[in-house]
């Protein structure tokens, strides 16, 4: 024997094998058959042969804590159990495989805890349900603790699983198992298209049987896919109504669930959950209307499995389901459930794939669409009828298994962050101020902060911390874990690291995580001294001293050869007249320059900048071995960044009107202000040779002739003269690539290109040439291809009232070959994007353009 069974695991298999007005007559034994008892227990065989009864031996296997999971039969040799467990998942689909080999091996004592002996004198739970079902067998599940427990039996046939029966056990599992023989029994004999659902039978005793809807073939599925939103649809057409939230029941019964959360619980997190719980509830309008239909209330891949040909999803387990719930219930508890429970994953990648689903999913898409979803607020509902209806649940178990520590834990970051986004403010400014709560008890100081309020941090502002080794870690994992981030991208040099941050509502923030104080190959100051000498602002946050911070700025400036800006200078110039003073004191005392001002004392330090690099020079940590590690390091950082740090090239085309060259300037500007790139605009092609009339007039005469010369107006039709200005073009393509690569692309810059070779293709009038269409279309393939390609269109009328130059007739041609030209292109050539844009509405496109290339950046 492994095991010793435990009062509660002795009260727990007698609650499976008997209904609750045969408790009483029952005991266990040690093998003995004492008179005046209909059931016998024991964990030794029964010394009597011959006595008059039924008398079965059981094999059980443990959960982790040691508590009896499965029952089954000793002499079985099907694990008819596992239908009964959730196989989802590489490792339960892993454990599923492990247990048929074992028992098809007959192996069964390698995995079993135990065994009992159960002897009966009168029908047993099970033999009554004989009387009304077929089965030979049955395996058992002993339930999840809790106040909703009950236990569920798999019903066997031949080593087939026929169906299952619910036993409640307690008073709220009845009324569970009752609810779901109601609903079953409301939609049975309904049609669905997606959705495949078990029938029932009520047994008496509270005790429900449901066929088994599922055949060998049948399996859960991970992810939520296009036919568990199918199901989803069906469900909605059964029954939707659009209520006012303040009159619906699921108002009334979220009060009542809110209104029962006790003040203080044994729950992880428990005081905050509650207190979040009542900030978000306050913060929405419960006047407006919301659609709502049936939920299942517990739509998670242990309870879906796909039929064998993909054709309808078996859904089982309706007990919880519930009418006049917010639409997408179900589809968020997916998500959280098999996120969670399944895979650990933490809210972030929660939040990601909910936002995925909702923005790819075409039939979640339509439903939003048909139905006016608020998808915010229906998550917000979601959030507080789930969180709301299982704190009370957990806070009345004396036991909590460890699954709701990780479901407790994404709750309280889920309402933190939907109470912030209420506030309507951008990801950014949320997440900065999450960062700085981050940076409390870490070793970091905000460098040339100026008046360092979290709040006048502008929105084109890049965040530079000096930080330490081990803080520097953290607050990159802190990064990618954020939420709001949708992606990180990060770049490590030898003495910092640069953590770019894409938000995923387009915002952006650059952070660099300053270790050492370095430049080029010269250490200027030292990072340690200046850590341990921060202090903290009336905010909390810390700041390099004053004379720190002042000495970073000119050491940065100078050996970068600049003069320090404006905005620095403003800022030391409000200074009060002492602090100044003591800044002039410091700047003599270190570098021996003395101005009768600020402002002289700066120039008089940029005047001197050789001498001040040399003092650096000469200092003892830029001297000896020092000195050959940090040029070796300054090699490494120079390599590492031509390799890794790549700019980008993007085109963009569309007729004359359509609105490009001024889109073309917004993007440049946003890329500079907000993601701080460095930009070229390239007018057509790389331009390493001159235009052709430069030849005649000259560069400069030649560009001012092109800017004054209406496009299209070209004369040349001849094949050989087309030929040659062709050719000079496509040498430009062809050699101009490799330079603007080395130039830009290499020292990461993002390319604009206002038009590309595509004009070639479509509209050689404005080129002047007269070709071959399929030749020049061939020739691309020995062409640079941009990573993303935009092709910006609108209406002929809309175009010609912008810009009269073409008629409307061509403006429909033009429009059509570039659509073609693209569509065809996104198929070929699928490691370059190719994008077709309606431009009506300025900052939508211009909103769209981010959208695709921001992954790109």
């Amino acid at each position: 024997m492994k095991n010793t069974l435990s009062i509660k695991d002795r009260e727990i298999i007698q609650k499976s094998f008997l209904s609750d007005h045969f408790h009483g007559k029952e005991c266990w034994t040690q093998g003995e058959l004492p008179e005046g008892y209909d059931y016998y227990f024991s964990e030794k065989p029964f010394k009597i042969n011959e006595e008059k009864g039924n008398k079965c031996a059981f094999s059980y296997i443990n959960n982790p804590d040691g508590s009896v999971r499965w029952i089954f039969a000793s002499n079985s040799k099907f694990p008819g159990f596992l239908d009964l467990y959730n196989g989802s998942g590489i490792k339960g689909k892993m454990l599923t495989i492990l247990f048929r080999i074992i028992f098809f091996l007959n192996l069964q004592f390698i995995v079993t805890s135990g065994q009992f002996y159960f002897f009966s004198r009168r029908l047993s739970l099970q033999e009554s349900w004989k009387k009304r079902l077929d089965f030979d067998s049955f395996s058992v599940f002993t339930g999840t603790v809790g106040p909703n427990r009950k236990v569920l039996f798999a019903l066997h046939k031949k080593n087939k699983t026929i169906g299952f029966v619910k036993h409640p056990i307690s008073y709220e599992s009845l009324c569970l198992v009752s609810t779901e023989n109601k609903v079953l029994k409301t939609m049975e004999g309904k049609k669905f298209s997606n959705m495949l659902l078990p029938e029932s039978k009520y047994l008496g005793n509270g005790d429900v049987f449901v066929n088994n809807v599922r055949d060998s073939k049948t399996q859960s599925n991970q992810e939520f896919t296009n036919l568990h939103a199918l199901a989803l649809k069906d469900l909605y057409t059964l029954e939707n109504s659009k209520a006012s939230l303040k009159d619906s029941q699921f108002h009334k019964d979220l009060i009542s669930m809110m209104a029962s959360i006790k003040l203080e619980s044994h729950v992880p997190f428990h005081h905050e959950l509650n207190d979040d719980l009542q900030s978000l509830l306050e913060s929405i309008d419960f006047d407006q209307k919301v659609s709502m239909a049936r939920a299942h209330m517990d739509f998670t891949p242990w309870n879906l499995f796909v039929s064998s040909n993909q054709q309808k999803l078996a859904v089982i387990d309706w007990e919880l389901s519930k009418s006049g719930m917010p639409l997408l219930f179900d589809l968020f508890h997916y998500v959280f459930q098999s996120k969670i429970l399944v895979e650990k994953q933490n809210y972030k990648d929660i939040y990601q794939s909910i936002e995925q689903v909702i923005s790819e999913n075409t039939v979640i898409k339509e439903l939003v669409e048909e139905f006016a979803i608020d998808v915010k607020l229906h998550f917000r509902l979601y959030l507080l009828q789930n969180i709301a209806y299982y704190l009370n649940i957990y806070q009345k178990q004396a036991d909590l298994h460890i699954q709701v520590n990780w479901l407790t834990a994404v709750w309280k970051e889920a309402l933190e962050c939907e109470i912030k986004l209420m506030k309507n403010e951008s990801y950014r400014k949320i997440f900065i101020s999450d960062l700085f709560q981050f940076m409390k008890g870490k070793r970091y100081a905000w460098l040339h902060s100026r008046n360092a309020k979290i709040a006048n941090i502008s929105t084109s502002s890049d965040i530079d911390f000096l930080i330490s080794e081990a803080a520097k870690k953290e607050v990159i994992a802190f990064c990618k874990s954020h939420v709001l981030v949708g992606r990180v991208k990060s770049f490590q040099k030898s003495f910092m690291a640069n953590v770019e941050l894409f938000f995923s509502d387009g915002s952006f923030l650059s952070l660099d995580l300053i270790t050492k104080l370095v430049r080029k190959n010269l250490v200027f100051m030292d990072a340690n001294k200046a850590l341990d000498k921060a202090i903290c602002n009336s905010e909390g946050i810390k700041l390099p001293r004053k004379k720190d911070d002042l000495n970073y700025l000119i050491l940065f400036y100078l050996l970068n050869n600049s003069k320090i800006t404006e905005k620095y200078l403003r800022f030391f110039g409000r200074l009060e007249n002492e602090d100044k003073e003591r800044l002039r004191l410091f700047v003599y005392t270190r570098y021996g320059i003395y101005g009768a001002n600020l402002a002289q004392t700066f120039k008089g330090l940029f005047d001197n900048k050789d001498l001040i690099k040399n003092q650096i020079s000469n200092r003892q940590t830029n001297s000896g071995f020092r000195f050959v590690k940090n040029s070796i390091n300054y090699t490494i950082d120079t390599l590492r960044s031509l390799i890794f740090q790549k700019g980008l090239v993007i085109s963009f085309s569309g007729v004359d009107g359509a609105g490009k060259s001024t889109l073309i300037a917004d993007v440049a500007q946003r890329l500079k202000r907000d993601y701080r790139k460095k930009i070229v605009i390239l007018r057509h092609r790389p331009s390493l040779f001159p235009i052709l009339s430069a030849f005649r007039y000259g560069k400069s005469e030649a560009e001012k002739r092109a800017a004054n010369t209406l496009p299209h107006q070209g004369k040349n039709y001849g094949s050989i003269s087309s030929i040659l200005r062709f050719a000079y073009y496509y040498a430009d393509y062809l050699l101009g690539q490799i330079y603007v690569n080395v130039r830009y692309v290499s020292r990461a810059y993002v390319v604009l290109y206002d038009r590309y070779y595509f004009d070639f293709i479509n509209d050689q009038r404005r080129s002047n040439i007269s070709l071959s269409k399929k030749l020049v279309n061939r020739l691309y393939a020995l062409v640079y291809k941009p990573r993303h390609n935009f092709f910006f269109y609108a209406s002929s009328e809309i175009i010609r009232e912008r810009k009269k130059e073409l008629s409307a007739n061509e403006i429909s041609r033009l429009t059509k070959n570039y659509f073609s030209t693209f569509n065809r292109y996104g198929q070929k050539y699928t490691h370059s994007k190719y994008h077709c844009i309606e431009n009506i509405d300025r900052e939508e496109t211009l909103q769209e353009v981010f959208k695709q290339v921001q992954n790109s950046l």
